[in-house]
Order: structure tokens, then C-alpha cells, then sequence
């Protein structure tokens, strides 16, 4: 109760706002208690009868003890009006991690300026509404807005990686996901570093300390990597998980990170540890100290764990042979040329695969700023990533070779020099019988392959449409349904595939293994494979593909030979453009054969244009002439 200056009694209305301060965690602004009826006079009777604290000009806490971050959060949000926590407070998880002792970082559209306040940092972002969480309690940036930018701002490069390891290894997003966030800004520090990063995070990778025994002990000496991370093994108290698995050596290696001294974590490491003693196993235990600072592999025993590495740690000749045995025939890398800086001059000819991607990956990166088109097809990167590639690798350039196709590309900063042509004749004596793919129908390769008795033989075009055009509505032929894809659909999707392109070199091809290996690839995403099904049978289908943020794809649209005549080519190529006008991309693109007339035509009709300079040009060399 509570008197009035008139000496009558009234109610504090509090419970007229329990609900709401249930929400909030305690914590209500001036208009909200307005709203719910009470006065200005009963807010400053609350206020002096301490039921009320000040927090923010408007905004109170209902306690006067400690505020939790949680409503200090809150208190934030609420002071800044129509906002989201940003930066680490939008990373933070509640009872999970450590509580933070700094500003509660909050974000406000761009057009809006926020009078700065005691605990709280204000950040104006353009475009807002697009990237807040709005249905949480209290608003978020997106997880992938707020990490990329907290690596943006990082002062080093531990605390980028660190950003961007700790929200994959979190487990609430994936490696692509912050590729494609990385892709939407035009400005972001230490791009390079990161996209990297993303690549390790996508086969296993969870952690600084990880990512260091990777980039730190591993790599630089040419030791093997492990062949999986937070790899599971079967033991006495279920299945546990390993931060990185050498299946091929027996060893599993535990990296203990800054947060691992509890009792509890000590005593399962002691129980894994246990098992693996069990199995006749050895597990290092490594910490950050050993992990990223001192030169470890230099004191590992070269009986029972990893290959020393050589003098200077360089390529183990351990590691080397072991390759060799375990896979004949597969990633044969040749290097020539002055000493690359992944080489020292005393190495022999052949380097570890993860160095060969690296040097083939920064040319790749040079040549694609300077042409605005990659230099690898699919094909061509999934047989580099999967190690079945003949590389001829120059410190310049290289050729690679896989299926009968090659793929040569020379830095940028190198090219007019005799590199391509000396590279071309290398590849061309280990196959007579080579096709080779420009991309962008380059005028160097056009030359080069005169030069060196090529014929162009064919065309494959690349059709771009904006997806600002607007789509015809979709309408599915009767007896026919279009639904997403299922695991149990990949045998009828490789029959249909089979059949409709069984004049197609490439992607007639494709088996039930390769089908798998493409579904591996970070873009694949089930929803963007949609099938056709009539009579309870699959007679087409449509696969979509996103690049990034900007770039869809029609990767594949293939229907069965005896269902052709029904429009299910145009149905379901209509049906994928809608799925990826739903992402928000801005263009969409696909290849096409130059003389498929049909196919072109169709795409026409749905608004694709084709640009001279968006060509792939195929080579085959010139047969001598008998005589």
C-alpha cells in the first residue's frame, strides 16, 4: 500500500507488469509502466521506496542488488530503443560461458544516433533488420554478423581465429554459413587468414588450440595430418571424441585449451586416456604452450608417435614413403623451378598434399582476382581436394591433370614469360591424349594453344539472369509432384542422371560415389535438390546450387528420356528458380552446351543471357598429319 499526498491508499501496480518483467529479467522502462496505468507519481514513490533502481535514464531494475549480465542486457537494450546485442555480447551464451565483465555491446540501424551511456557501447549498423534475431529474448545480431565482424575488429590474429573457431566449435553454425557472411562485406581484415580458417573448420577443426597444432606443428614440418578431427572412438563409457585422429600411425592426440582444469574434464581425459592404454594406444596431451609456441615435433619419440621431422623441419622422409604405400598412384606432385618458400632446396621433388593445395590454392586466389573467373572447374578442385590430381607445380604456376582433363593457370604477375607454354608441354608428356578447359575464354590460352597444335573443338556457355525479373508462377503437370530430395532418392537420381545425359562426357558419368562426394561439398544443401515423382516413380530432377550470397546456380536438371514431352524440363528448371529467388540471391547462373538450341532456347524464354566473354573454350591437341 502507499499514501497519496489526499491521504487515500492505492495499490502498487507492479503486478500489472509481472508478465512483461518475466520476459525481461526484471527489468521495465518508464513507458512500459505507463502503459500498464501506473503514474509518474507512482513510478517516483517506487523509485524512493527502492522497489525501483535506475539503471538507464527510463530504464530500472527491480532489486537493488548486483545486476546480472542478463539484465544488464537487457537494461541496454531497452535504454536504445529498437536494438540487438552485437559483437561478443551477442555471442555470449548464459550459463554456459564465463560472464563478461566489459560493455554490453548493443546495435541500432545506421540512421539512428543513441546518447552514449555509462557500460554500453552503441554501434550503428546499415542495414539492420536484416541481420538481428529479432524473436529472441533479448534481440541478437545473427551469430555469423556479430563473429565475422568480432574477427574483423580482432586486435591479432589469434583473437580472429579465435572468433570465428570459437563459434563453429559452438556447435550453432557451420564453417559455410560464415563463408557466406565473409562474402557479403566488402571490407573485412585478414580475409585470407580466415577463409583458410573456414577450410580446416569444415574437415574437423574446433578450436585456436586446434587449428594452431594444424597451422603451428603439423604443417610446418610436413608432418601427416590427422585423418579426422573430434574423431569418435567406442569406449567403456560410450563413445567419446578425439581432437585429432592419426588412424594411419594409431596415435590420437588430446589438446587441452585454457578452459579445461576442471576436476570433472581432468577426470574424463583420464578415463579416455585409460581406454586408450587399453587398447595398446598412445595419447599425447598437449597444451597451448607446447601446441603453438615451442617446437614440438622436434621432441616427439620417433618410435611410437609421429615421424621426426628432417634438419630444419623439413618433409619427413617417413611421411613421404608412407604416402607412397598407402596411395599408389594418387597425388603425385612434380616441383621445379627456383626454391618455392612451402620448399627448402635440399628437398626432394615431392611435398605433402597439404602443401601442394596451399601453393596451387594462392595462385588460383591471383589469377581469378586479375580474370575475374576461377582456373578449376568442380571437377578439377575435387580431384585436388581428394588427392587423385597429377600436379605440375611451378613457384609461378602449375598444371593439373585427372581424368584426361587439364587445368593450367600462372600467376598473374608472371604470365608473357614462357611459364604456360613450358608447363603445357610438361602435363601434355605425361598424357598424349589431354583435353584442356579455358575458362572465360582467355585470349593468352587462345594463343597458347595455337602455338602449341590445340584445336578448339568446344563451347560451353554460361547464362546469367537476374533474379529482380520477375518469375512465371509454377505449374506442376497433373500427375506429377515436385518435393525435396531424400536420402532413399539417390540411386533413382543417379539412374535419371544416367539416362538424360548419357551423350554427356562428364556428367553422365556419375555413380552413386560420386553423387556422395558431391553431397559432401560445404554448398550442398538437401532442399535445393528437388525431385519430380509420378506414378510413384522419379522422372526428373532439378539441383540448385548457392555460391554465396549473391550467386545461385542451376547445377543440374536432368529428366528421365521415356518422360520427356511433358514440359517437366521447363517445370522443374521454374521450380529451382523460385527455391533460389527464396535465398535472397541477387543473380543466377548455369552452363549450357553452344549448340544445344533446344536448351538454349528455354533458358531464353526464362529471362538467361549469355555474354561472349562468359564462354569455356575445351582443347584437344592436333593429331600429326600422316606422311
Amino acid at each position: 500500500m502507499g499514501i497519496c499526498p489526499t491521504g487515500k491508499t492505492y495499490v502498487m501496480r507492479l503486478v500489472a507488469v509481472s508478465a512483461l518483467l518475466a520476459q525481461q529479467d526484471g527489468v521495465v522502462t518508464r513507458g512500459q509502466l505507463l502503459e500498464a496505468t501506473l503514474t509518474q507519481a507512482h513510478i517516483d514513490t517506487l523509485l524512493r521506496r527502492r522497489e525501483l533502481v535506475v539503471a538507464h535514464p527510463g530504464v530500472y531494475f527491480t532489486h537493488t542488488g548486483t545486476p546480472t549480465w542478463s539484465q544488464r542486457s537487457w537494461a541496454a537494450i531497452l535504454y536504445a530503443g529498437r536494438s540487438a546485442l552485437h559483437l561478443e555480447s551477442a555471442l555470449h551464451r548464459p550459463g554456459k560461458d564465463s560472464v563478461p565483465t566489459g560493455q554490453i555491446h548493443v546495435a541500432v540501424d545506421w540512421s539512428r544516433r543513441v546518447a552514449p551511456q555509462a557500460g554500453i557501447r552503441i554501434h550503428r549498423v546499415r542495414e539492420l533488420e536484416g541481420k538481428v534475431q529479432w524473436n529472441l529474448s533479448p534481440p541478437r545480431v545473427r551469430l555469423e554478423v556479430a563473429a565475422v565482424e568480432v574477427a574483423h575488429r580482432a586486435p591479432d590474429e589469434l583473437a580472429a581465429i579465435s572468433a570465428v573457431a570459437a563459434a563453429v566449435g559452438s556447435r550453432r553454425t557451420v564453417a559455410n554459413r560464415l563463408r557466406l557472411e565473409m562474402e557479403r562485406r566488402d571490407r573485412l581484415r585478414r580475409r585470407g587468414l580466415l577463409t583458410d580458417l573456414l577450410g580446416d573448420l569444415e574437415r574437423g577443426t574446433h578450436s585456436v588450440l586446434e587449428h594452431g597444432y594444424l597451422v603451428r606443428v603439423l604443417r610446418p614440418h610436413g608432418l601427416p595430418e590427422p585423418t579426422s578431427q573430434q574423431a569418435p572412438v567406442v569406449g567403456d563409457g560410450g563413445t567419446q571424441y578425439r581432437d585429432a585422429s592419426h588412424a594411419d600411425l594409431d596415435l590420437s592426440v588430446e589438446l587441452d585449451g585454457a578452459l579445461h582444469d576442471a576436476s570433472e574434464a581432468r577426470d574424463d581425459d583420464a578415463d579416455r586416456d585409460l581406454d586408450d592404454l587399453a587398447r595398446g594406444k598412445v595419447t599425447p596431451r598437449l597444451r597451448y604452450r607446447p601446441s603453438l609456441r615451442l617446437s614440438l615435433p622436434d621432441r616427439l619419440p620417433t618410435g611410437r608417435g609421429l615421424p621426426r621431422p628432417r634438419l630444419g623441419g623439413h618433409t619427413p622422409v617417413l611421411w613421404r614413403s608412407r604416402l607412397r604405400r598407402r596411395a599408389p598412384g594418387k597425388l603425385l606432385v612434380t616441383c621445379r623451378g627456383r626454391p618455392s618458400p612451402l620448399m627448402h632446396s635440399r628437398q626432394r621433388s615431392r611435398v605433402a598434399p597439404v602443401d601442394v593445395r596451399i601453393a596451387v590454392e594462392e595462385i588460383i586466389r591471383a589469377a581469378e582476382a586479375a580474370d575475374g573467373r576461377g582456373g578449376l572447374d568442380e571437377a578439377a578442385r575435387m580431384a585436388l581436394a581428394d588427392g587423385s590430381a597429377h600436379v605440375v607445380l611451378e613457384p609461378d604456376g602449375f598444371a593439373l591433370l585427372h581424368d584426361g582433363d587439364l587445368s593450367l593457370v600462372v600467376h598473374p604477375d608472371h604470365r608473357r614469360r614462357g611459364l604456360g607454354a613450358a608447363l603445357l608441354r610438361r602435363a601434355a608428356s605425361y598424357d598424349t591424349a589431354l583435353t584442356a578447359w579455358s575458362h572465360g575464354d582467355h585470349p593468352a590460352a587462345a594463343r597458347l594453344a595455337s602455338a602449341q597444335g590445340w584445336d578448339r573443338v568446344r563451347e560451353l556457355w554460361v547464362m546469367r539472369r537476374p533474379t529482380s525479373l520477375p518469375l512465371p508462377s509454377l505449374e506442376v503437370p497433373d500427375g506429377v509432384r515436385i518435393r525435396g530430395y531424400v536420402e532413399s532418392d539417390a540411386a533413382e537420381v543417379v539412374r535419371v542422371n544416367a539416362a538424360a545425359f548419357a551423350s554427356h562426357p562428364e556428367q553422365g558419368a556419375m555413380d552413386l560415389a560420386n553423387l556422395a562426394r558431391r553431397m559432401a561439398e560445404p554448398w550442398f544443401d538437401p532442399g535445393g535438390l528437388l525431385v519430380a515423382e509420378s506414378d510413384g516413380a522419379l522422372v526428373g530432377f532439378h539441383w540448385t546450387k548457392q555460391h554465396d550470397a549473391r550467386h545461385g546456380e542451376v547445377y543440374v536438371v536432368g529428366v528421365d528420356p521415356t518422360a520427356q514431352g511433358r514440359g517437366l524440363g521447363r517445370t522443374l528448371t521454374l521450380a529451382g528458380l523460385h527455391h533460389l529467388a527464396g535465398l535472397g540471391v541477387d543473380e543466377v547462373l548455369l552452363y549450357v552446351e553452344s549448340d544445344n538450341a533446344p536448351a538454349v532456347a528455354v533458358y531464353s524464354r526464362l529471362g538467361f543471357e549469355h555474354a561472349v566473354s562468359d564462354t569455356d573454350v575445351q582443347y584437344v591437341r592436333r593429331r600429326a598429319r600422316p606422311g
